[in-house]
């Protein structure tokens, strides 16, 4: 086949010289223009290298300027190489203040972004020339190169201990501007937030217990929180209808027990109640997706799809032992699969994803019925993907005479980047419903108005 002639790959001189110049005469600058863009995006080396010494030094706390850019380049040798005094004096000339240092940012960054676009491009055509036998594969391998086009995290990209200490920094230096602040995703429980600071980027959280003790509520619960908070949420529910989770959360939000709901007992009130729910959750941006015993595969292409199409912020799967893999020889080595390609998901879309998980049945048999990390079933490989582990436990389900009523022990057993500890919350038997424990609030059909944000009801059939 006849390959079509290309002049040069897209680039834009221009505008990196514009930019490090603007970032030359104003070093306040580097802080917006280092989360836009990295050396690599430069189309020129020379301008790549100028611009690593710039970040460099600010991420040292120096001053930028013409005399520390010259000296940083002069300790690595490449200062005469690359042009000496002139060059950075050219480099100033281009841009004597830095008011259109974004503008200039951006077009590297555009430029960039279409080089690698042809590089994709051409992996992808050879991909097509290779016609494989495993068209999906062939599908996947695809759409991972194009998703990677636009994400920093995951791509596979090589990057020095510099430039991930310049991200770190950057980063804590957003945070200590914004003490108090929260920078994961919002469960809605202040206590497990105060633990985990939300739910973090990259994040595999495995959400644990035996059946009917309330996984598929909570998680639901951390969903509508999530997304009430302005973060997209996608879940997969391999166990529920699509229906049936819309009437949970409609019950929940209006704080209707859903029997009463589905044997049509309504008063007036609850009516009432039930359209300003429908008016809240209509607003909420949740995804959902129930397709039985979904690939592996086939949920990271849609979560890529929907990522690209909505910003995903939050990943939930109902749950993981529901999940088909690539058909290995036994049960554990496929949910070992399952379990490192959803933790390859968090990575690849930067999102914290939650997987539900049953537990084996030997808690049952033991005198202490308390989870533990060995409790995980049919593979230890959950526990050593995961970065959060958390089991519900509620002692009233084999002690019925316990003082502990109507309590569930949120358990952080595994917390690869902060302490475990136990969180408590209340349980609503009336409404199935889970809310922070310092937060009492009396049967919401007994009350005139609706229930607040945050103490969801829902059922635990799960």
């Amino acid at each position: 086949m006849t390959q079509v002639e290309r002049g040069a790959p897209p680039s834009d001189e221009r505008a990196e010289a514009a930019l490090l110049g603007a970032l030359l005469v104003d070093p306040d600058a580097v802080s917006r223009i280092s989360t836009i863009l990295r050396s690599g995006d430069f189309a020129r080396a020379r301008n790549g290298r100028v611009y690593e010494a710039i970040v460099t030094i600010y991420s040292r706390r120096d001053t930028v300027d013409f005399v520390s850019v010259a000296a940083e380049l002069d300790r690595s040798g490449q200062f005469d190489m690359l042009g000496g005094p002139a060059y950075l004096t050219s480099l100033i000339n281009q841009a004597p203040t830095s008011l259109h240092a974004e503008t200039y940012a951006r077009q590297v960054e555009r430029t960039a972004l279409m080089r690698r676009l042809i590089v994709a491009g051409e992996q992808i055509r050879d991909i097509g020339y290779d016609n494989p036998a495993d068209i999906k594969d062939a599908l996947d391998r695809a759409q991972r190169l194009l998703f990677g086009l636009d994400e920093r995290q995951g791509s596979g990209e090589v990057i020095s201990l510099r430039s991930a200490l310049d991200d770190f920094f950057e980063k804590l230096d957003r945070r200590h501007e914004s003490r108090g602040a929260m920078f994961g995703v919002p469960t809605g429980f202040a206590d497990l937030d105060k633990v985990t600071g939300g739910l973090h980027e990259s994040d595999l959280i495995i959400l644990a217990a035996r059946p009917s003790v309330g996984k598929s509520a909570l998680a639901f619960n951390i969903a509508r929180n999530a997304a009430v908070n302005g973060n997209s949420v996608l879940v997969f529910s391999l166990e529920m209808s699509i229906d049936l989770i819309a009437q949970r959360l409609l019950c929940g939000e209006a704080g209707i027990d859903s029997q009463r709901l589905g044997a049509g007992y309504l008063d007036e009130g609850e009516w009432r109640r039930i359209s300003e729910a429908f008016g809240v959750l209509s607003e909420a941006p949740i995804w959902f997706d129930d397709t039985a015993g979904i690939t592996t595969m086939d949920l990271r292409m849609k979560a890529r799809r929907l990522k690209m199409e909505h910003d995903i912020k939050l990943i939930v799967i109902d749950y993981i032992q529901l999940m088909r893999g690539r058909g290995l020889e036994n049960r554990v080595q496929e949910v070992s699969e399952i379990s490192r390609s959803l933790k390859e998901l968090a990575r690849e879309l930067n999102v914290p994803v939650i997987a539900l998980s049953q537990l084996s049945r030997a808690i049952e048999a033991r005198q202490d019925h308390r989870p533990v990390l060995s409790d995980l079933r049919e593979s230890g490989s959950i526990e050593q993907d995961a970065d959060i582990v958390m089991f519900i436990h509620r002692e009233e389900l084999y002690n019925p005479a316990t003082d502990r009523k109507n309590l569930a022990d949120l358990i952080i057993a595994k917390h690869r980047n902060g302490p475990t500890a136990t969180v408590q919350l209340r349980f609503f038997p009336s409404q199935t419903r889970f809310a922070d424990l310092e937060i009492y609030r009396p049967d919401p059909d007994q009350l005139p108005g609706r229930v607040p944000r945050g103490e969801l009801p829902n059922r635990t059939d799960d």
